[in-house]
């Protein structure tokens, strides 16, 4: 399998608060228990942050599950492949990476940079139930818009659970635990 990468699109101060209360629930869940997989499973974990002398760094909830060696990205531009930062970064991979998109906002820089990343030839999967938008329709209409790009739309869970493989993994009572 290719080497994969966690993506965390801009889970920010005053971004998160702006969201509806189920979105920011499923937020607050999923990413720690995708950030302990990550590390059990190797996998890169990327985070993007929008001007955040403005919006704030990401959350403190999320910040403090981040592993080491987690590469952040502070930007300006919605879509992420478009900071040279980034861009930069994207160039040493091989076009086998996954990447594994969640954040905010799903019409916006998620959408966004899932696109280009999808165009620059790699494998991509937004995972449905940890991208937020202020208002649910934007939310629906991008999924429904990146589907058409056959880029996969899936939930989180659907995610741990096929890389954990078996209820023998040594991170499986952990994640189960984390997301219930």
């Amino acid at each position: 399998m290719a080497q994969p990468v966690l993506l965390a699109i801009d889970i920010q101060e005053r971004l998160f608060q702006a969201m509806p209360e189920d979105d920011r629930s499923s937020l607050l869940k999923a990413v720690p228990a995708l950030i302990l997989l990550a590390g059990h499973e190797g996998w890169e974990v990327w985070v993007t942050e929008q001007y955040p002398k403005g919006l704030g760094p990401t959350i403190p909830e999320i910040h403090d599950t981040f592993l080491p060696n987690v590469l952040r990205f502070e930007k300006t531009e919605f879509d992420a492949c478009r900071n040279p930062d980034f861009a930069h970064k994207l160039e040493n991979l091989p076009l086998e990476t996954h990447f594994f998109v969640v954040g905010i906002e799903a019409h916006v820089c998620v959408y966004l940079t899932a696109m280009s990343l999808k165009a620059k030839g790699f494998a991509v999967t937004v995972l449905a139930d940890v991208v937020a938008s202020r208002r649910a329709l934007c939310r629906s209409l991008s999924l429904d818009a990146l589907a058409t790009q056959d880029i996969r739309i899936l939930p989180y869970e659907t995610i741990l659970f096929e890389a954990l493989r078996a209820s023998t993994h040594p991170a499986f009572r952990k994640i189960s635990q984390q997301i219930r």
